[in-house]
């Protein structure tokens, strides 16, 4: 108790080193002589918790030292350093980050006295601790403890700390936006295990798992299912499905899965994760409104949104409940379904949302982190929706300026941004510089996915838009019929994703005379946007509007805007 800080000691933190009978004999006695102080509100989270006034703490403690002179102090103190550290492993592994917080000053306090611990066990309480920061997004302090570790360790005294702390550097670089750094300690830790022939296989899965996801921050889709499917297997094999790890790489996986257009795949892990996160766990670990707002995100793509608002809603008033501090989760949540009322039509809701995001993400991420990137080109494709194409532009260049300063030129989420300022440049009239930005766009998606990809297909309809406009009819309809070509057979017609393009060729026949053929897919796109969306929904004016007027005005009609 003298070697921890004096303020709000958890009880049951002095329990793992002590029997309950012994410790209340001592706590009583304490307390009868008004040495401790109990506090009231802390007792809520669980456990109850006291204070000891620093004058009393420090005599105490000189006391302590006094008695240890003339004796083995490593013996003596290995057995309060060793239940300290098994109980801050139970706490990081139940993810009870409410008690991490609680932890932190005592623990600083402890490797603070450098009294009588190990080097070994001094360099594990230190990992420990700035895994602590990590877990409760104070990221600079934890790049701080682990770049010192890791100076401490390069000796070669203990290679399975030393791979673990590059191992945790990298993440932590990752979730400041240090995307190259990240890679780097992630590939190094992999190479010192190799090469030290380590006999961990968690913690290789935990290596695989996590260079996986840097290769899909930098759009490798391929090596980013490679690596986490290998973690995957080796965590299957090894552990028991009551592991919050295996549910993770599930979550993470599901992630690759979708960007690379393998959608099946993406549900089946997903639906995996929440099985096991509601059977094993009863969803008390946060992978749980996480793979619930990452199935929300996954319905979207097949322009289910309404069930996608539906899981985010569910994820948010989770996070929100039970792991309120996570505003850096909940900021990824808001900014999903800003998305998905701006698609259901609710610009209103949808501004509410990315502004209740920006509020949240600025509290955990600095101004220049790539994460910003998303904030703004939402803030664009909001200002896009109200016609207000000057500002969407000046979001997306805002966007696009963070691809030149960590990220891989070529990543294929700047074609994305760059094929949404072409939308914006045809939207506002300027038909050559859209189809510039759209067709190299294209050529990106073209080799970093698969035919049947939604993106593709996406880029597919803006450029038939594009060409369209232009008065190229031939190629608008080329790249019209492949876009509803793909995305009927990843999502059949009656998708509000394919009934959309369908409205763009609707509009294409009628210029060129094919009236029947027009209205067939008008009376299609109308009946699944009424059954997706609902009777109000702003697509329908247009899709009515382009059933009411007359064939002979086909040659003048302008393009619907596009999805």
């Amino acid at each position: 108790m003298s070697l921890v800080g004096n303020q709000n000691i958890k009880k049951e933190l002095l329990e793992s080193f002590k029997k309950g009978p012994i410790l209340n004999q001592l706590l009583y006695h304490m307390k009868k002589y008004s040495l401790l102080i109990n506090n009231a509100s802390l007792e809520k989270e669980g456990s109850e918790s006291f204070s000891i006034h620093k004058s009393t703490q420090q005599i105490l403690l000189n006391f302590f030292f006094e008695k240890l002179e003339n004796k083995d102090k490593s013996s003596l103190l290995e057995g309060v350093f060793a239940a300290m550290e098994a109980y801050i492993l139970s706490k990081l592994e139940s993810a009870d980050f409410s008690r991490l917080k609680a932890c932190i000053p005592h623990v600083e306090a402890v490797v603070s006295h450098e009294y009588g611990i190990t080097t070994n066990r001094l360099n594990k309480l230190k990992f420990l601790l700035a895994r602590c920061y990590f877990e409760i997004d104070d990221f600079v302090r934890a790049k701080k403890l682990f770049e010192e570790n890791i100076q401490t360790l390069s000796e070669g005294s203990d290679p399975i700390l030393l791979v673990e702390n590059l191992v945790a550097l990298g993440n932590t670089h990752r979730f400041m936006g240090n995307y190259k750094p990240a890679l780097s300690c992630l590939a190094e830790s992999l190479r010192l295990f190799d090469i030290h022939n380590i006999k961990n296989s968690i913690l290789r899965a935990q290596i695989l798992a996590d260079v996986g996801m840097m290769y899909r921050v930098f759009s490798r889709f391929d090596l980013a299912r490679k690596y986490m499917e290998e973690g995957l297997a080796i965590y299957e094999k090894t552990m028991p499905l009551n592991n919050r790890e295996i549910c993770n790489v599930l979550n993470s996986l599901s992630v690759v899965y979708r960007f690379s257009g393998e959608y099946n795949k993406a549900h089946e892990v997903l639906k995996k994760s929440i099985m096991i996160h509601e059977q094993v766990f009863k969803k008390t670990l946060r992978g749980y409104p996480e793979a619930l707002a990452q199935l929300g995100r996954l319905q979207s793509i097949a322009g289910r949104y309404r069930e996608a608002q539906d899981l985010l809603e569910k994820s948010l008033f989770i996070y929100a409940k039970d792991f309120n501090e996570h505003k850096r989760e909940r900021g990824h949540i808001l900014l999903s379904l800003g998305y998905m009322k701006r698609k259901l039509g609710d610009l209103k809701g949808a501004e509410i949302c990315i502004k209740g995001s920006e509020i949240l993400l600025r509290e955990k991420i600095e101004s220049e982190h790539p994460e910003n990137i998303w904030v703004y080109a939402m803030y664009a494709g909001l200002e896009k929706a109200k016609g207000n194409y000057e500002k969407a532009e000046l979001y997306l260049r805002r966007s696009l300026s963070f691809f030149e300063k960590d990220l891989s030129f070529e990543h294929t989420e700047k074609a994305w941004l760059k094929a949404q300022l072409g939308v914006v440049k045809r939207c506002s009239g300027k038909y050559k510089e859209a189809l510039t930005l759209l067709s190299a766009s294209h050529q990106k998606y073209k080799e970093a996915f698969a035919e049947m990809h939604v993106g593709r297909a996406w880029v597919l309809s803006e450029l038939g838009l594009t060409y369209m406009a232009l008065g190229n009819l031939e190629e608008a309809q080329k790249h019209l019929d492949d876009s509803f070509r793909i995305l009927g057979k990843l999502f059949g017609k009656d998708s509000v994703k394919t009934a959309w393009v369908g409205v763009h060729l609707a509009t294409l026949y009628q210029k060129i005379g094919r009236e029947s053929e027009a209205r067939r897919l008008l009376f299609d796109a109308q009946r699944a946007h009424m059954e997706a969306l609902g009777n109000h929904h702003p697509r329908l004016r247009i899709i009515h509007n382009l059933l009411n007027q007359s064939p002979l005005d086909g040659a003048n009609r302008v393009p619907p805007l596009s999805d």
